[in-house]
């Protein structure tokens, strides 16, 4: 997870492009299969699809580790997964988790689950990495 984590931070401030699939372009889902296509794990093209690639669905933000993907609404604040995103932290006492993703007006930056926009259209996580 840490690698992961190390070579997603490599594109902070990469462009956000609808279709985008990196290494100059991302949209959020481009940007976690191209990170996660670099340490042998072919995720679907679409946040939705994503999900299914994860062996484990994870139900409690409590229970995110590094390295997992989270979901959430998209810009309408349907409960369709429309956006995903890594997570870089869990500070459980806190109740918050921070994550990497691309997004439309800062490109790919890390963001904060208690932030607004994100804290109301969290829908669920998945474990793409094995538990060692």
């Amino acid at each position: 997870a840490d690698s992961i984590i190390d070579y997603a931070m490599r594109f902070l401030r990469v462009p956000y492009v609808f279709s985008g699939k990196g290494p100059d372009e991302f949209d959020c889902s481009g940007f976690t299969s191209y990170v996660f296509h670099r340490f042998g794990y072919e995720l679907k093209r679409t946040a939705d699809g994503q999900l299914k690639d994860g062996w484990m669905e994870i139900k409690k933000p409590e229970d995110l580790k590094r390295g997992d993907l989270v979901f959430y609404g998209g810009r309408k604040k349907t409960k369709q997964i429309g956006h995903v995103a890594i997570v870089v932290d869990n500070d459980v006492a806190n109740r918050r988790f921070t994550f990497i993703h691309a997004t439309v007006k800062l490109g790919v930056t890390v963001s904060a689950s208690t932030e607004t926009y994100y804290s109301k259209r969290y829908i669920t996580a998945c474990r793409i990495l094995p538990d060692l």
